[in-house]
């Protein structure tokens, strides 16, 4: 029996491994041998650099997404206060708006020039918009402001740069009170006319003083100059730059700063290269790199030259040392991150979850879990920098090792936090008593909530757990209400089936009406989320086996933490699904349906019919099971059309499905 059970896991786990198109599926962590204690911890390369962010960004960026708001609002507002009639404030507009149509049609003449041939000629007439900026200017009627904003674009467009600013610098030379609305976008295009650092934090500095800037601008300003920057090899500054354009919310500033680490790997002077290692930044964006690249002779021989570069240890702060622990753990140099862990913070989140990992390596199990308890219990965001690692894989851990405490509950809110839902699903489905998943669904996390396609409602499963246990009322209140009303028509028709003083022919209709709804509702009402039916999926996918693999892990090599107890493999022995078959609901379909034909007369039509339908739900996937059907229907019903064809047959009836239902006739 053992060796089946052995087979049975290793085949469940192979397609994991080959599975050459289809869905990803997750493997469970309750299979998982016990690297998964070992395992680096992982983090993502902006998520690690956003601890050295900004602490609180002065400007937002405006992204596509986010719509800024309409510049005819700040006109109007302009024309009002400067107590214009309604009427030629109603013409002013519509001939503003017209112009910035006009621009609007250069722009995208001036910005994608390369790919025209993919717009059609009437979006992109370029000589009818050319000729049409050239003979036509901004009203003049506009406020200054507005006016020599629109004659700067209109020159901007028309490639005559000198003019265009010529206009936007007019602008900002107007008094204060009279450019409160254009300043900050003249000033801006004037930097991308002629960028230097200077004009992009001229950009900044406007914003700062008090200037309009709905576009987000200033936000935008920070990678205009970290370009700058970058293309002077001015690394340091450019990193500092990104971080903070990163920090206004561009999220492509992250693509940008990898650039910047991939150009100062590229550097082949070592002493240029260890005089930037001076310079926090850079050695934050270097060291993020090395940690979320996959290993390769490229990344050791890059960290090997970063630890040669690194400066005196009194430069280097504990939460470095954190990360350079991470980066040692990664190589499996055990000796060298103890004495990075050394130095690091006690409360550096990196650091809690490699001193972790180097416990449990050591065989110091409780002392292992301890720390990560304290890792995650700060998840909630109390402190910023533990936000910056992926903890789902803590939350797995930690579950497994609640699971080798026998302490259930904790069990199941860990791998709820961890998202792992086939592993919330084998605690509650075959660890936890009936009572105790119910007690659990009162207070689950809510995490617990359905995350993905392959998630489940944890009260549905343990809805379904009662009603395979018989529960019936218990399990009405967990289910949404469609499907309540499913198992309320199930249990009405049981109640008046098992009534022993009811006519026999009324009882085994309702026997029928109950062996109907189970075949046809049975996965939603009955179904095992994991093995023998793999609800999770629809019963579309019969893998992963993670109950057979998880009880022959104590016969394994690699698994000494990650083994069930004694305790764990009772309760899924009593938990087990009977009958232990897949689609085990079709065989108690077929159970009800035989009860319905045994209260019925020999030779009844309704009774050769019933065996005969409920025959055919097994027979295609177990002839040997579905052969008591066949023999009850030539045995009993010898006199009926149905048995007459099975006797001849020596089988059933072909399409038993296209036959009237019993007692509809």
């Amino acid at each position: 029996m053992k060796l089946i059970k052995i087979f049975a896991c290793l085949s469940s786990l192979t397609p994991l491994a080959a599975l050459a198109c289809g869905p990803w599926i997750p493997t469970p962590y309750i299979v998982r041998n016990d690297r998964v204690f070992f395992n680096s911890p992982r983090v993502g390369f902006l998520q690690e650099l956003e601890h050295v962010l900004p602490p609180d960004p002065a400007y937002t960026a405006v992204l596509v997404e986010n719509q800024a708001p309409n510049a005819t609002e700040a006109l109007l507002n302009t024309l009002h206060s400067n107590g214009i009639a309604e009427p030629e404030r109603t013409q002013l507009l519509g001939a503003y708006q017209h112009y910035r149509q006009l621009l609007n049609d250069a722009k995208a003449l001036h910005d994608v020039p390369v790919y025209r041939s993919y717009y059609p000629a009437h979006e992109l007439d370029a000589e009818h918009i050319l000729a049409s900026l050239k003979d036509e200017a901004p009203p003049a009627a506009l406020p200054d402001e507005f006016r020599l904003y629109l004659d700067g674009a209109r020159y901007y467009y028309l490639d005559n740069q000198a003019a265009a600013r010529k206009q936007w610098q007019a602008l900002l030379d107007l008094p204060r009170t009279e450019r409160q609305h254009q300043t900050v976008r003249a000033a801006f295009m004037l930097a991308k006319t002629e960028p230097t650092p200077t004009a992009w934090q001229r950009v900044r500095e406007l914003v700062a003083d008090g200037f309009d800037d709905p576009d987000g601008l200033a936000a935008a300003s920070y990678g205009r100059e970290a370009q700058h920057a970058l293309q002077r090899g001015n690394y340091p500054r450019a990193a500092e730059l990104y971080l903070a354009q990163y920090s206004t919310g561009y999220w492509n500033a992250g693509l940008s700063l990898q650039r910047v680490a991939n150009e100062v790997w590229l550097i082949g002077d070592d002493r240029i290269f260890a005089s930037l290692v001076n310079f926090d930044n850079i050695r934050a964006v270097l060291t993020a790199d090395l940690l979320t690249r996959y290993d390769s002779p490229q990344k050791q021989a890059r960290r090997t030259r970063l630890l040669n570069a690194l400066p005196s240890p009194k430069a280097i702060t504990v939460t470095e040392a954190g990360r350079f622990a991470l980066l040692e753990y990664q190589q499996n140099n055990l000796s060298t991150t103890r004495h990075w862990l050394a130095y690091a913070d006690a409360d550096d989140a990196l650091a809690l979850w490699v001193r972790s990992k180097l416990l449990l390596r050591d065989g110091h199990i409780d002392e292992g879990r301890t720390l990560l308890v304290e890792l995650l219990r700060h998840t909630a965001g109390e402190q910023p920098d533990w936000d910056r690692i992926d903890t789902r894989h803590a939350w797995g851990e930690l579950g497994l090792l609640y699971l080798k405490k026998e302490n259930y509950a904790q069990a199941a809110n860990c791998f709820a936090n961890a998202h792992s839902w086939l592993d919330l699903a084998y605690v509650l489905e075959r660890v936890m008593t009936v009572q105790e998943a119910q007690d659990w669904a009162l207070f689950m996390p809510k995490a617990a909530e359905p995350q993905n396609e392959y998630d489940n409602d944890p009260r549905q499963l343990i809805a379904r757990r009662l009603m395979r246990e018989a529960q019936f009322r218990a399990a009405l209140p967990l289910f949404p209400e469609g499907l309540r009303a499913h198992a309320e028509a199930y249990i009405s028709a049981m109640q008046q089936a098992s009534n022993a003083g009811g006519e026999a022919r009324s009882r085994a209709q309702q026997y029928w009406t109950a062996a109907r709804l189970v075949r046809d509702h049975g996965m939603e009402l009955f179904g095992a989320e994991l093995e023998p039916d793999f609800a999770w999926s629809g019963g579309t996918f019969d893998w992963p086996h993670s109950i057979a693999c998880r009880i022959n892990q104590r016969y394994e090599p690699g698994y000494e933490i990650n083994t069930p107890t004694h305790a764990e493999e009772d309760r899924v022995d009593r938990s087990a699904i009977k009958p232990d078959q897949r689609f085990h609901y079709r065989y108690r379909a077929a159970q009800l349906a035989e009860l319905a034909a045994g209260l019925l007369p020999n030779n009844d039509e309704n009774a050769a019919r019933i065996y005969c339908i409920a025959g055919s739900w097994i027979k295609n996937r177990d002839p040997y099971a579905a052969d008591r059907f066949y023999k009850q229907l030539v045995v009993r019903c010898p006199e009926t059309a149905l048995g007459k064809q099975a006797a001849e047959l020596h089988w059933f009836p072909d399409a038993p499905e296209s036959l009237p239902a019993p007692f509809e006739s």
